[in-house]
């Protein structure tokens, strides 16, 4: 067993004036003390800047802490005093990336700690039992000397520690077993922040050649949104009916979270949009990247190259869980510092053919001038539907109510078969590089000197192999991270009025209809 002592010192320093040190040391003459014990001290609510290596009183007012609370525990010891290994964190900072790297680390340090020393057993047997069950507890006394207290029950467990001839060596792995970690402290000096902040996940992965593959990651546990972001990642989806949005955002939403089931339910067919009205989607994530492993070589393959063949590309993307694995990259440096909360604004299809164009484009328009700035701007178009007459001047009306966001604008082709995006076919490359050009020149007709605008492919359709799921979700990601990586943009309030009076291309061909339907 594991002990990590967690003191509060504005109580501290209090009790010091009121007791002498003799005399808490004297409370405890029994206590065995043994150099390398896992035990340690952590200084919590401790602002980072005045602990910094510059700020030297500080760091002399910190040592001198510490040996005065490691000669409680270690009680009356001959020679030296050897001071535990101590730590600074502040869980009550601000989350700003660089008290978010130092507050991790430390936290790492402080498991890594845990994981390097042999665990402690405790005698268990009646005797010792009842030793301990009539040991007093202080409960008239405060602060420090109920640190005392424990500090007796912990010097008798390292005595057994000793009598049981527990091995001073490190376990020569960790591998499925589970290390415990007693947090000891009083009240207010926050203990149940550093379990809060994360979980770990260590997964017996598969091993290759005797060698584990990673499979374990650090997360954020129970993370609330609100607690972990400052700003939502606002994200429109617009498209076709039939065009993906919904399956897109349904697959946004496993990539956040693995264990998430697709919602068939949300998910259209045929030529009627099942999204009736504009809804919000919110899911928290860090970004991770992922890549496959092939199970027999341990080899991790090159996704931006994948096969030299087309013949053993389309292997790779039928090959199954017994040939491959996915899993996440590990010491990804582009990953975020924290959570990131994103907001998903799904929209009815565009172009619907239940002749709803004209209320669909109220309700969309409704939420844009609301929400007013985007992060991104999405614009999915299925690689199977042709460009016609109808569907041009819709995107061609979004395109003048979208005019001051159009650097937010990226363009998602779907229903993209991946099989025909081997680098070796040219006609697929061909003809999606002269899709994309007609699509990006409806909004660039506003514009002047604008490049083509940025695109990626995707197919959702597809069997979720490890290969076809690993390009899924890192599509995603790399969209995701467009999204993140610039500010976002807002529409210009004095526009607003201009906006709102632009009149939809379908409202000329209701009437029409209902002039044929009249006769």
């Amino acid at each position: 067993m594991k002990g990590v002592g967690k003191i509060n010192y504005k109580e501290y320093i209090k009790l010091s004036d009121k007791y002498d040190c003799k005399d808490l040391r004297n409370m405890h003459k029994g206590l065995i003390t043994r150099k390398g014990e896992p035990l340690l001290k952590k200084y919590t609510h401790a602002n980072c800047g005045h602990y910094l290596h510059p700020n030297e009183n500080r760091q002399l007012a910190l040592a001198n802490r510490t040996r005065s609370l490691s000669r409680i525990f270690q009680g009356s010891v001959s020679g030296d005093l050897e001071p535990y290994p101590s730590f600074t964190v502040s869980l009550t900072e601000k989350r700003l990336p660089f008290i978010q790297c130092l507050m991790q680390n430390t936290l790492r340090d402080i498991l890594q700690l845990a994981v390097s020393n042999p665990p402690m057993l405790m005698n268990t047997s009646n005797t010792n039992l009842e030793w301990i069950n009539h040991i007093g507890h202080p409960s008239n006394l405060a602060g420090l000397q109920c640190e005392m207290f424990l500090a007796r029950i912990y010097g008798e467990w390292r005595l057994q520690a000793n009598l049981l001839g527990c091995s001073p060596s490190a376990p020569t792995s960790s591998l499925g077993q589970n290390t415990n970690m007693l947090l000891v402290g009083d009240t207010q000096s926050g203990k149940t922040s550093p379990a809060k902040i994360v979980k770990l996940e260590t997964e017996p992965g598969l091993t290759i050649d005797g060698e584990p593959i990673p499979q374990g990651s650090v997360k954020a546990a129970d993370a609330t949104p609100d607690a972990t972001t400052k700003h939502k990642i606002s994200v429109l989806v617009l498209g076709k009916t039939q065009s993906g949005k919904s399956c897109l955002i349904q697959n946004f939403k496993q990539y956040a979270d693995p264990t998430y089931t697709i919602n068939q339910s949300l998910l259209g067919n045929g030529n009627i949009s099942r999204t009736e009205f504009t809804e919000d989607f919110f899911f928290c994530s860090d970004l991770p990247a992922y890549e496959v492993v092939e199970i027999a070589t341990g080899t991790v393959l090159d996704l931006q190259n994948l096969g030299q063949n087309e013949g053993e590309f389309l292997d790779m993307l039928k090959g199954r869980e017994d040939k491959y694995v996915l899993r996440k990259m590990h010491q990804d440096l582009n990953v975020p510092s924290d959570l990131i909360e994103f907001r998903l604004l799904d929209t009815p299809g565009l172009n619907d053919t239940g002749r709803r164009s004209v209320a669909i484009a109220a309700d969309v328009l409704k939420e844009i001038t609301e929400t007013r700035s985007f992060d991104l701007i999405v614009v999915t178009v299925s690689a199977q539907s042709p460009l016609t007459l109808e569907y041009r001047l819709e995107l061609e009306y979004y395109a003048q109510v979208l005019q001051g966001l159009h650097s937010k604008v990226v363009f998602l082709y779907t229903h993209v078969d991946y099989a025909n995006c081997h680098h070796s076919n040219i006609d697929h490359q061909s003809i999606m590089s002269k899709r994309h050009s007609a699509f990006s020149k409806i909004f660039q007709g506003l514009t002047e000197d604008v490049e083509l605008f940025k695109h990626f492919t995707i197919d959702l359709l597809a069997s979720k192999r490890p290969v076809v799921q690993c390009l899924i979700w890192n599509t995603l990601r790399d969209i995701l991270q467009l999204a993140v990586a610039n500010p976002p943009a807002a529409l210009d309030a004095v526009n607003l009025e201009w906006i709102q009076a632009i009149a939809h291309p379908d409202k000329a061909n209701r009437a029409c209809r209902e002039k044929f339907s009249a006769m």
